[in-house]
């Protein structure tokens, strides 16, 4: 919703920053900032995998400290920073910065035992 103030020479219009009126949906926010969304939806097969090799090579918080904190930390600002700005709603942040990095988390967690039952027969 807008409001209007009326100032001395003309009216402006006011946008109050949580209201969606004006920017994207959840689809065309995807479709428009795609690029800052990738790295956050990456991230969690990265982690997965990046993990276990370093496990099996013997260096697991060195990754974790090194490598996937630092990695984890910079996609989510990245993908949050749309939001900050004000160019995509709250919810369409957390859609898309939140909840699929969680669900591509689920679905690479979930394939990884999948494989590795259909290894063990």
């Amino acid at each position: 919703m807008k409001a209007t103030v009326a100032g001395p020479a003309a009216q402006r219009q006011i946008v109050r920053p949580m209201e969606d009126d004006a920017r994207p949906g959840l689809v065309a926010a995807a479709k428009a900032h795609w690029r800052s969304f990738v790295p956050a939806w990456v991230f969690p097969v990265f982690f997965l995998y990046g993990g276990l090799a370093s496990e099996s090579a013997g260096h697991p918080a060195l990754f974790f400290w090194v490598v996937a904190a630092p990695l984890f930390f910079w996609s989510f600002f990245r993908a949050t920073r749309v939001s900050i700005r004000l160019k995509i709603g709250y919810w369409c942040c957390v859609f898309w910065a939140m909840v699929v990095p969680f669900l591509v988390w689920t679905i690479a967690v979930f394939s990884r035992l999948v494989v590795l039952k259909v290894v063990e027969r």
